[in-house]
Formats: C-alpha cells, structure tokens, sequence
C-alpha cells in the first residue's frame, strides 16, 4: 500500500460524521483489502457508511498505526469510559467477546455482589443491576399477598366470573414497586391506575381491568344511540346495572349493524333433515372398514331385549323402557330402596347366551354391508374366512334385536330405520 493510499484512507477515518459521509473516492484498495483479509464488499459498504465489525478494527489501527480508541471514537462515534445509556451504572468496554459487533459492549458491575458482566449494547436493551445469582437470590424472597378488588358497575363490585373476584396474587418487592410507579404514572400511555392500593394489599387483575373498560365504551356507545334516535328526549344517566342492559338490548341491532344472523341453511347435514342417501353413504362408510366404529356403543335391552345404542358407555337399557318399568310394583320397590340409599340392583336380562359389546358390533357391520351395501353371505364369509351360514345367522340375529326407532336418540333413528326397510324390501 502506497502513502498516497494511507493519506487517503486516513481523510476518510478523519472526516467529521463518520465513514461514508465523504464524497466517493475511486481508490485502487484492493492491497488493503488483502492486509485486512475483507470482501470487495465490505470495503464498498463501509465507503458508504456502514460500520466496520470488531473484527477488522484492530488491524485497521496497525495499518494507520493509530491508538485503537481512536480508531473507535472516528468509526463508531463512541468513546471507551462513557456510562451506559440505559441507566444500568456500566461503561462502555471493547468487545473482545463479539467479534460481529458493531457497537461497544458494556461492562456492568453487580449492584449486590461486585461481579463484572459485559453484555452486548442494543438501542432497546435495559441491563439488569444484579447478576443473575443475585436475582435468583432476589426472587426466594418472601412475596406478598394482593387481592383483586374486581370492577365497578355502578351498583355493585361485580368480578369477571362470580359475585366476588378476591383472585389472590403473590408479588415480590420489586413487582410491588412497578406495580405501584405505574398506578401513580400510567404505563404506555395509559391512564394511572388507582385500583392498585399497597396499604390495602388490593389490586385489579386484568380481567376485571378489561371488563371495567369495556362497559364504560359501551355505556358511551348506548347514549349516543340513544341521542341519536330520540333527540327530542334527555341523554339519560345510565345509574344502575339493570338500565345499562336495557339501553343494550334496546340498541343491540344499531350498535352492531354489520351483525347478520345465520341464514338457514338447506342441505345434507341440516338438523331438520337429512337424504336417505347421505345416511346410506355414511353408514357404509363407517362400518366397512377393517376397524370398527369405537365411538359408537352397542348393546342389548334388559327389559325389552331389543338393541340399545348410544355414544358414551355400553348401554344396558332404553330410556323410555327403563321409566316404563319404574311404573310397576318391581320398579317402585327398587327407586324406594334407591331413596333410603339401600344397596339394589335392577333386574337380570332376559334368558339366553349373553352377547358382548363386540359380538354385536361385527353383527351390526354385517347388516349393513348386507343389506346396504349389497354384499352377498358368502362374500362376507370369505372375507373373514367363517362358514356363510354363521354370518347369515348372526345377521338375522341381529335384525330381530332391531328395536322400534322410537326408543332410540334422534342421532341413531335414521339409520335404523333405513335398515329395518332395507331388511323388509330384501326376500
């Protein structure tokens, strides 16, 4: 590198504002570039403004044979020694640890026990005083107790869920301290809030705070409805609860005009009804898979040994079946013993081999590729390799077990009653 390169070089160190603030100089830098072991483009950058990296600024200090501070204070308008500007009581220090830096670090000494800390600088970093064995130390403190003074609505302290909130919160001294500088001073802009009492150990949490403030937006939003509407009458002064929720649901539908209720909608799934077809394509959908349905659970009557079923737990009766029992002198012993908390049990089932929750679940599945889905006995045997009059056995079976649709929730009684039509158009 020449001298005339150097001399160059150090006006555009010395000019006042920084690098890159200088017109453009065409300079051959490509021996600097080597000395320093930096891209064309980083050379490019910092001739434009950008700050060189800690890296390289030890080098350009020997290059220049210039003091190191003053390599810094020219590049990054930083002197070493300055206090931090987040109030921590740290100064500005080298930084050996971040080599990518572009800033000065800061060297932070502990406000309890000594200990030095140097931490990266960013414009929104606030450092911690104690390091983080002092905090820790901080935090087994004891904490107090604060209870929530819930939210005022005019005639009564109501809570976000119950008549009274008195939710409970433990917070340490210095959550204290915050807590009571921002009931005094606000935070982000925000008005102080004076629900936060330190010698009443009282508190709002953020439920109550945002339920108090939206009741005062919407008290404000009623009364200019209401003057908006009736303007020959007086803005009432909403006194009470009760008359805040009347303006309410006076003015529900000018206060939310974008508001439309659902539209009735026609189609498979509407509640009122559903295609005969739909209910078929279900039912073969869900019971002619390799896995049965575990949702669904199957089982047999003890009064009318019909088919039960439900969603929940293996049904055991028919509702309807089950009051219709408690009629006769049987079932009115049994709610009596029921009521003086004797131990009683209802009745056994019928006579016959019990059938289990699965057995009737497989004979289910066989009704309905049968008759629904058209598959023949034999079809069904060879795909669980069993003799064909086992499976038309336990199908008939099980078409008899069907019980009136009646019996039966709204959920199921389409699709028993399309099985019980589908049986009865079968030969």
């Amino acid at each position: 590198m020449t001298e005339e390169q150097l001399r160059q070089l150090e006006a555009i160190l010395q000019v006042p504002g920084g690098v890159g603030r200088s017109p453009r100089i065409d300079l051959d830098l490509s021996p600097l570039r080597q000395r320093l072991g930096a891209s064309k483009t980083t050379i490019y950058l910092w001739q434009r403004g950008s700050r060189p990296q800690w890296r390289f600024m030890r080098r350009i200090a020997d290059i220049l044979t210039v003091p190191l501070p003053e390599v810094v204070q020219a590049l990054w308008r930083e002197n070493v020694g300055d206090p931090c500007p987040c109030g921590c009581g740290g100064k500005k220090t080298f930084p050996e640890e971040f080599p990518r830096a572009t800033t000065l670090a800061i060297e932070i000494p502990c406000a309890q026990c000594g200990l030095k800390r140097i931490r990266r600088r960013y414009g929104w970093d606030q450092h911690h005083k104690l390091c983080p064995a002092c905090r820790n130390s901080v935090g087994r403190v004891e904490r107090i107790p604060f209870t929530c003074v819930g939210y005022w609505d005019h005639d009564a302290t109501r809570p976000r869920y119950a008549t009274n909130c008195r939710k409970t919160r433990l917070l340490a001294p210095w959550q204290v301290t915050k807590r009571r500088r921002q009931a005094e001073h606000g935070q982000r802009g925000r008005a102080p809030n004076s629900r936060f009492n330190v010698s009443k150990r009282e508190y709002q949490c953020a439920g109550c705070s945002n339920s108090e403030r939206l009741i005062a937006l919407t008290e404000e939003k009623e009364l200019k409805f209401h003057a908006k509407i009736k303007p020959h009458q007086n803005v009432p002064r909403i006194r009470s609860r009760k008359q805040r929720l009347e303006l309410q649901r006076a003015y529900s539908r000018q206060m939310n005009p974008n508001f439309k209720p659902p539209a009735h909608k026609s189609g498979a799934w509407n509640s009122g009804r559903v295609s005969p077809d739909t209910t078929r394509h279900l039912l073969i959908r869900a019971w002619s898979g390799k896995e049965l349905p575990k949702s669904v659970r199957l089982g047999l009557c003890r009064f009318c040994g019909k088919l039960a079923r439900t969603t929940k737990k293996a049904p055991d009766f028919h509702k309807s079946c089950y009051l219709k029992w408690l009629g006769t002198p049987q079932g009115a012993r049994f709610q009596s013993l029921k009521t003086q908390g004797l131990k009683v049990s209802l009745p056994p089932s019928g006579p016959g081999r019990p059938m289990t929750e699965e057995s009737l679940k497989i004979s289910y599945a066989w009704s309905v590729q049968h008759y629904i889905a058209g598959k023949s006995y034999r079809t069904i045997a060879e795909e669980h390799h069993i003799n064909f009059t086992s499976v038309r056995g336990r199908i008939r079976f099980l078409i008899d077990k069907l019980p009136d649709p009646s019996l039966l929730g709204s959920r199921f009684q389409r699709a028993v009653r399309l099985l019980l039509d589908a049986s009865r158009a079968t030969p």
